[in-house]
C-alpha cells in the first residue's frame, strides 16, 4: 500500500491555471455549396431521358413496326424473325442503358450534393457514357424518325444537355 506520510491528498498543491487556447484554420474554408448549373443540368437530363422513355413506350408498336420495316428495307434478305429478334434486342438494350443512365445520374447527383471529390470524376465519366448513349440509341432508332420527332432531336438534346452537365461539374 502507501505510505500515510505519502499519501497523494497530503500537500496537493492547486492546479496550474490553463492557457488560453486559440484553433485558427490554416486555409479558408469554401462554403459548401452544391454547383447550381450543374445539378440544374443533370436534373435536365433525367427529365429529357424520362421523356424520351415515356414517347417510347405510348409509341412501341408503331416504333418496332417503324424499325422493323426500316431493316426489311435495307437488309432484304433477312428473314421475319430475325428482324423481329435484331428489334427486339435494340429496343431491351436501349432500355436498360436508360435505366443504367439514370442510376449512374442520381449517384452523380448525391456525390455533388455531399461534395465529395469522386463527383468531379464520376460526373466526367456518366458524362461520357451518355453522350455516347445517346449518339447510339439515336443511330438505331433512326428508321423510327417518322413516328415521333422526339426520337430524331431527343437524344441530341439529351447529349447536349449531358455535356453541359458534366463540363460544370468538373469545373469548380
Amino acid at each position: 500500500m502507501t505510505d500515510p506520510d505519502n499519501s497523494p491528498s497530503a500537500g496537493t498543491r492547486p492546479s496550474p491555471a490553463r492557457p488560453a487556447v486559440s484553433i485558427r484554420p490554416l486555409h479558408q474554408q469554401s462554403p459548401h455549396r452544391t454547383p447550381k448549373v450543374s445539378m440544374a443540368a443533370w436534373a435536365g437530363s433525367v427529365v429529357v431521358l424520362l421523356a424520351i422513355a415515356a414517347i417510347m413506350i405510348m409509341n412501341l408498336t408503331e416504333i418496332r413496326s417503324a424499325l422493323e420495316a426500316s431493316i426489311a428495307r435495307d437488309n432484304p434478305d433477312y428473314s421475319a424473325t430475325d428482324i423481329s429478334d435484331a428489334v427486339t434486342v435494340v429496343l431491351i438494350g436501349s432500355g436498360a442503358a436508360a435505366v443504367l443512365l439514370l442510376l449512374f445520374t442520381l449517384l452523380t447527383v448525391q456525390l455533388l450534393s455531399a461534395r465529395k471529390s469522386s463527383a468531379r470524376i464520376v460526373g466526367a465519366v456518366v458524362g461520357v457514357l451518355g453522350i455516347a448513349a445517346g449518339l447510339g440509341f439515336r443511330s438505331l432508332v433512326s428508321g423510327a424518325d417518322d413516328v415521333s420527332a422526339v426520337l430524331g432531336w431527343g437524344p441530341l438534346l439529351y447529349c447536349t444537355v449531358v455535356a453541359v452537365a458534366a463540363i460544370t461539374s468538373v469545373r469548380r
